[in-house]
Protein backbone atom coordinates (compact mmCIF):
# COMPACT_ATOMS: atom_id res chain seq x y z
CA UNK A 1 0.00 0.00 0.00
CA UNK A 2 1.24 3.51 -1.03
CA UNK A 3 2.71 5.78 1.86
CA UNK A 4 0.55 8.85 1.98
CA UNK A 5 2.14 11.75 1.56
CA UNK A 6 1.09 15.26 3.68
CA UNK A 7 -0.57 18.23 1.30
CA UNK A 8 1.36 21.29 0.99
CA UNK A 9 -0.76 22.67 3.65
CA UNK A 10 -0.70 20.49 6.00
CA UNK A 11 3.39 20.73 5.76
CA UNK A 12 2.84 24.65 6.32
CA UNK A 13 1.25 24.06 9.16
CA UNK A 14 3.45 22.04 10.93
CA UNK A 15 6.13 24.02 9.83
CA UNK A 16 4.44 27.29 11.61
CA UNK A 17 3.69 25.32 14.84
CA UNK A 18 7.75 24.52 14.80
CA UNK A 19 8.28 28.00 14.88
CA UNK A 20 6.04 28.71 17.19
CA UNK A 21 6.74 26.76 19.53
CA UNK A 22 10.41 27.01 19.29
CA UNK A 23 9.72 30.90 19.38
CA UNK A 24 7.73 30.31 22.89
CA UNK A 25 10.84 28.29 23.82
CA UNK A 26 13.62 31.27 23.06
CA UNK A 27 11.07 33.74 24.68
CA UNK A 28 10.73 31.55 27.67
CA UNK A 29 14.75 31.31 27.95
CA UNK A 30 15.24 35.48 27.09
CA UNK A 31 12.74 36.07 30.14
CA UNK A 32 14.93 32.96 32.41
CA UNK A 33 17.80 34.69 31.58
CA UNK A 34 16.61 38.69 32.12
CA UNK A 35 14.73 37.28 35.35
CA UNK A 36 17.95 36.11 36.35
CA UNK A 37 19.97 38.60 35.56
CA UNK A 38 17.62 41.30 37.55
CA UNK A 39 17.82 39.11 40.47
CA UNK A 40 21.33 39.13 40.40
CA UNK A 41 21.65 42.68 40.38
CA UNK A 42 19.03 43.47 42.92
CA UNK A 43 21.08 41.24 45.07
CA UNK A 44 24.16 43.21 44.96
CA UNK A 45 22.66 46.55 45.03
CA UNK A 46 21.68 45.16 48.71
CA UNK A 47 24.46 43.63 49.61
CA UNK A 48 26.25 47.33 48.88
CA UNK A 49 23.44 48.85 50.62
CA UNK A 50 24.37 47.01 53.83
CA UNK A 51 27.61 47.25 53.32
CA UNK A 52 27.19 50.97 53.49
CA UNK A 53 25.49 51.24 56.45
CA UNK A 54 27.34 48.87 58.49
CA UNK A 55 29.33 51.17 60.03
CA UNK A 56 26.72 53.79 60.96
CA UNK A 57 24.76 50.96 62.51
CA UNK A 58 27.60 50.46 64.73
CA UNK A 59 28.53 53.00 65.38
CA UNK A 60 25.00 53.70 66.65
CA UNK A 61 24.89 50.51 68.97
CA UNK A 62 25.86 51.33 73.05
CA UNK A 63 29.43 51.26 73.78
CA UNK A 64 30.73 50.36 76.84
CA UNK A 65 34.27 51.90 77.70
CA UNK A 66 36.43 50.99 80.71
CA UNK A 67 38.78 53.48 81.54
CA UNK A 68 41.44 53.82 83.96
CA UNK A 69 43.72 56.42 85.15
CA UNK A 70 46.10 57.76 88.26
CA UNK A 71 44.73 60.58 90.75
CA UNK A 72 46.93 63.45 90.43
CA UNK A 73 44.97 66.12 91.92
CA UNK A 74 41.87 66.49 94.61
CA UNK A 75 39.33 68.61 96.05
CA UNK A 76 37.59 68.16 99.02
CA UNK A 77 35.14 70.28 100.18
CA UNK A 78 32.46 68.10 100.60
CA UNK A 79 34.55 65.32 102.57
CA UNK A 80 34.04 62.89 99.91
CA UNK A 81 37.66 62.03 98.82
CA UNK A 82 38.82 61.42 102.37
CA UNK A 83 35.87 58.93 102.96
CA UNK A 84 36.43 57.41 99.91
CA UNK A 85 40.49 56.63 101.07
CA UNK A 86 41.45 58.32 97.89
CA UNK A 87 45.36 59.23 97.81
CA UNK A 88 47.36 60.63 95.58
CA UNK A 89 49.04 58.43 92.88
CA UNK A 90 45.67 55.76 93.36
CA UNK A 91 44.60 54.14 90.02
CA UNK A 92 40.37 54.43 89.60
CA UNK A 93 39.02 52.11 87.26
CA UNK A 94 35.55 53.66 85.69
CA UNK A 95 32.82 52.30 83.29
CA UNK A 96 31.08 54.57 80.76
CA UNK A 97 28.40 53.88 78.58
CA UNK A 98 28.11 55.89 75.00
CA UNK A 99 25.11 55.63 72.53
CA UNK A 100 25.61 57.89 69.30
CA UNK A 101 22.04 56.58 68.57
CA UNK A 102 20.62 58.40 71.84
CA UNK A 103 19.88 61.67 72.16
CA UNK A 104 22.11 62.60 75.88
CA UNK A 105 19.74 64.49 78.33
CA UNK A 106 20.46 65.57 82.06
CA UNK A 107 17.84 64.72 85.58
CA UNK A 108 17.65 67.82 87.82
CA UNK A 109 17.35 67.51 91.33
CA UNK A 110 13.66 67.24 91.53
CA UNK A 111 13.70 64.21 89.15
CA UNK A 112 13.02 65.57 85.51
CA UNK A 113 14.78 64.95 82.39
CA UNK A 114 15.73 67.39 80.13
CA UNK A 115 17.00 65.92 76.65
CA UNK A 116 19.77 67.54 74.69
CA UNK A 117 18.81 67.78 71.10
CA UNK A 118 22.06 67.15 68.81
CA UNK A 119 24.18 65.53 71.63
CA UNK A 120 24.84 61.53 72.09
CA UNK A 121 23.99 59.45 75.43
CA UNK A 122 26.15 58.94 78.17
CA UNK A 123 25.94 57.34 81.32
CA UNK A 124 28.37 56.29 84.85
CA UNK A 125 27.69 52.89 84.42
CA UNK A 126 30.23 51.61 87.45
CA UNK A 127 29.63 52.50 91.08
CA UNK A 128 30.86 56.48 91.54
CA UNK A 129 34.41 56.75 93.71
CA UNK A 130 33.19 59.76 95.47
CA UNK A 131 29.72 58.57 97.07
CA UNK A 132 28.13 62.01 97.43
CA UNK A 133 24.94 63.63 95.49
CA UNK A 134 24.87 65.51 92.15
CA UNK A 135 22.63 68.63 91.84
CA UNK A 136 22.24 67.48 88.27
CA UNK A 137 22.74 63.60 86.62
CA UNK A 138 24.76 64.58 83.09
CA UNK A 139 24.35 62.10 80.53
CA UNK A 140 25.24 63.59 77.47
CA UNK A 141 28.09 64.49 75.13
CA UNK A 142 29.24 65.36 71.75
CA UNK A 143 31.20 62.87 68.97
CA UNK A 144 33.11 64.27 66.45
CA UNK A 145 35.17 62.30 63.74
CA UNK A 146 38.81 63.92 65.92
CA UNK A 147 37.16 64.76 69.35
CA UNK A 148 35.29 63.29 72.04
CA UNK A 149 32.96 64.74 74.70
CA UNK A 150 31.35 63.31 77.76
CA UNK A 151 29.41 63.91 80.96
CA UNK A 152 28.56 60.71 82.26
CA UNK A 153 26.83 60.60 85.57
CA UNK A 154 24.39 58.76 87.98
CA UNK A 155 22.84 59.38 91.33
CA UNK A 156 26.23 59.85 93.01
CA UNK A 157 28.41 61.90 90.64
CA UNK A 158 29.37 63.25 87.65
CA UNK A 159 32.41 61.97 85.24
CA UNK A 160 33.53 64.23 82.85
CA UNK A 161 35.82 63.37 80.17
CA UNK A 162 37.30 64.76 76.88
CA UNK A 163 39.74 63.60 74.24
CA UNK A 164 41.20 66.28 71.64
CA UNK A 165 42.19 63.67 69.29
CA UNK A 166 39.72 60.79 67.90
CA UNK A 167 35.65 60.31 67.72
CA UNK A 168 34.31 57.25 69.50
CA UNK A 169 34.95 54.95 66.24
CA UNK A 170 38.61 55.69 66.53
CA UNK A 171 39.22 54.65 70.27
CA UNK A 172 41.20 51.08 70.42
CA UNK A 173 42.35 49.47 73.45
CA UNK A 174 45.50 51.54 74.81
CA UNK A 175 43.85 55.16 73.42
CA UNK A 176 44.24 57.69 75.90
CA UNK A 177 41.86 59.96 76.90
CA UNK A 178 43.06 63.88 77.50
CA UNK A 179 41.49 64.81 80.66
CA UNK A 180 39.15 62.79 82.80
CA UNK A 181 37.41 63.86 86.37
CA UNK A 182 34.91 63.08 88.87
CA UNK A 183 33.01 65.41 90.72
CA UNK A 184 30.16 64.74 93.54
CA UNK A 185 28.48 67.04 96.68
CA UNK A 186 28.70 66.27 100.04
CA UNK A 187 26.56 66.67 102.64
CA UNK A 188 27.71 69.92 103.30
CA UNK A 189 26.56 70.89 99.79
CA UNK A 190 29.97 71.45 99.00
CA UNK A 191 31.94 69.77 96.01
CA UNK A 192 34.85 66.86 96.00
CA UNK A 193 36.56 66.43 92.95
CA UNK A 194 39.64 63.79 91.77
CA UNK A 195 41.52 64.74 88.45
CA UNK A 196 42.96 61.92 86.76
CA UNK A 197 45.95 61.69 84.63
CA UNK A 198 47.53 58.73 81.97
CA UNK A 199 44.33 57.77 81.10
CA UNK A 200 43.72 54.64 79.07
CA UNK A 201 41.14 52.46 77.37
CA UNK A 202 41.29 49.37 78.60
CA UNK A 203 38.34 47.90 76.99
CA UNK A 204 35.92 48.55 74.23
CA UNK A 205 32.50 45.70 73.75
CA UNK A 206 28.89 46.47 73.27
CA UNK A 207 28.14 45.00 76.37
CA UNK A 208 29.02 46.05 79.80
CA UNK A 209 31.87 43.95 81.71
CA UNK A 210 30.59 41.34 84.36
CA UNK A 211 30.94 41.94 87.10
CA UNK A 212 30.97 46.28 86.41
CA UNK A 213 34.59 47.20 88.40
CA UNK A 214 32.90 49.35 91.07
CA UNK A 215 35.44 51.84 90.36
CA UNK A 216 38.01 49.84 91.29
CA UNK A 217 40.79 51.61 93.05
CA UNK A 218 44.32 50.01 92.30
CA UNK A 219 46.59 51.43 95.39
CA UNK A 220 50.21 52.36 94.34
CA UNK A 221 53.69 51.84 96.64
CA UNK A 222 52.85 48.37 96.68
CA UNK A 223 49.69 48.64 98.98
CA UNK A 224 47.95 46.14 97.02
CA UNK A 225 44.17 46.29 95.66
CA UNK A 226 41.73 47.71 98.18
CA UNK A 227 38.37 48.98 96.75
CA UNK A 228 34.96 47.21 95.85
CA UNK A 229 33.93 45.19 92.64
CA UNK A 230 30.17 45.43 92.35
CA UNK A 231 28.29 43.13 90.81
CA UNK A 232 25.78 44.64 87.74
CA UNK A 233 24.75 48.04 87.62
CA UNK A 234 22.82 48.31 84.88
Amino acid sequence: MAECSKSPHSALLTLKLKLHRGSITSSRNVNFYYGEFILKKSVIVLIAFLVSILPALGLASPVYLSLEGTVYAKKDGGKLVKQAGIKMGDTVRYVVKIDTGKSGNFINSAGDIQEFTGTIFSSLESSSVLAGNVKSQQNWGRNYANRLLFQAGNANSNLYGQDYSKGVAALTVGSSVNDLFEISYGKNGRASRIDLKDVKVTRIADTAPTPIPGAVLLLGGGLGVVGIIRRKFL
